[in-house]
């Protein structure tokens, strides 16, 4: 019997889908660790192609996404039902908490500390001399439009998608592919729907290899300062070890592990939160905080839109618009693959409409806290002219 098992395990592997990404990637490693330069400016060719050629087109998929995602949720199919249950599998605050920690945890709190210094003198609309002000306000806004409706949208409207897909279709098929079946028709069990799984599989990779490697040299530094010891690679290694361990075991513990772990992560960030909060300038976090949600909302379209055509505010080849917000949302369409699946297989119970609008509350409100805080902690320093942190980061 358990050979049996072990024998049906296997052949449920689709060794097409799995073979071509892993080769892939392990010919573009060989690549990059052979050849490092002339990879790298093979990339920055790449990456200058997609951001100055076809930047227009991740800036109208932003705006056609978070549109999209509000009219579905406050249209008739809104109602629609994911599954047969008659009330969602997890509670509020659990579902919201893996939503949030299974999004974008990571990247935020190394974020959240830092992105406000890159903006502080960047100058996005290329006004000219910005006053103090100006820059406070720049600075404290654009996080919050680069991790705000649209990123959320990203992960929301694909998640309804594969939600539909497999509660309502029973669809046990759980791919990119499978979601395309109504417009692809029968091709998707083809050539077509091996190269969108495979695509959807090299893109997820890319994209958490981009995770890590933004997030861990924090971790790495954090643990060198609080238990002494030296930032090296080793010690990158080793939390990329442990990091990797913990997802394991809660993988085999299953769903309720993580529930747990996810409602942990947020009780540690929300002490986080009210240490940095209550320790620092607190009214200089709350009246920035509030200044900086009503101008992204305010400035919502603008920004949306804003490409720079002149590329005035860059280096000639590529503009603000290009070096942040085309790649941000390059980078979420990179997370298309596991955050929407993983999203979709917990809002069982629950409505289209409840799904999107609770996910972009619980995304925002995660997000937000964080930039809010910790980026207001930091910003205080600059402006108080206790420490110039966006001149040491330059």
């Amino acid at each position: 019997m358990k050979k049996d098992t072990e024998n049906k395990r296997h052949s449920d592997i689709d060794w097409s889908i799995t073979a071509l990404p892993l080769a892939i990637i392990l010919v573009l490693t060989i690549l990059l660790m052979c050849f490092p330069e002339r990879s790298k400016a093979v990339v920055d060719e790449i990456r200058s192609f997609f951001v100055n050629e076809l930047g227009f087109f991740y800036i109208l998929l932003g705006l056609g996404v978070i549109f999209i995602s509000v009219g579905i949720a406050l249209s008739r199919h809104g109602k629609i039902r994911l599954g047969t249950l008659e009330k969602p599998k997890y509670g509020n605050f659990q579902w919201g908490a893996m939503i949030f920690t299974s999004g974008l945890a990571a990247d935020v709190l190394y974020w959240s500390l830092i992105e406000w210094a890159y903006y502080f003198n960047a100058d996005p609309f290329g006004t000219g001399n910005m006053s103090l002000a100006e820059r406070q306000d720049t600075a404290s806004m654009y996080p919050l439009f680069h991790w705000g409706p649209i990123p959320w949208a990203f992960y929301m409207l694909p998640s309804c998608a594969y939600a539909y897909m497999i509660f309502v279709k029973k669809r046990k098929r759980q791919r990119i592919s499978e979601a395309c079946r109504p417009i692809l028709k029968h091709h998707v069990d083809g050539i077509p729907g091996k190269v969108i799984d495979s695509f959807a599989i090299v893109g997820l990779l890319a994209g958490t290899a981009t995770t890590f490697s933004m997030a861990t040299p924090l971790l790495a530094k954090a643990a060198s300062v609080v238990f002494g010891i030296p930032d090296s690679t080793g010690l990158s290694v080793a939390l990329l070890c442990i990091i990797g361990a913990v997802f394991i075991i809660a993988v085999l513990k299953g769903m309720k592990a993580i529930s747990y772990l996810a409602s942990a992560c947020v009780g540690i960030f929300g002490l986080l939160l009210a240490i940095f909060f209550l320790f620092g300038p607190k009214i200089y976090i709350i009246e920035t905080g509030i200044t900086a949600v009503g101008n992204m909302f305010n400035n919502f379209l603008r920004l949306s839109t804003w490409m720079d055509p002149l590329r005035v505010t860059g280096d000639g080849e590529s503009g603000f618009p290009q070096t942040w917000t085309i790649f941000y949302w390059a980078y979420w369409v990179a997370w298309f693959v596991a955050i929407p699946f993983f999203i979709a297989k917990i809002s069982e119970g629950r409505t289209i409409r409840q799904t999107i609008f609770g996910g972009l509350i619980s995304g925002l409100a995660g997000t937000y806290l964080s930039f809010i805080v910790f980026g207001g902690f930091g910003m205080h320093m600059q402006t108080a002219g206790k420490a110039d942190l966006a001149g040491m980061l330059a």
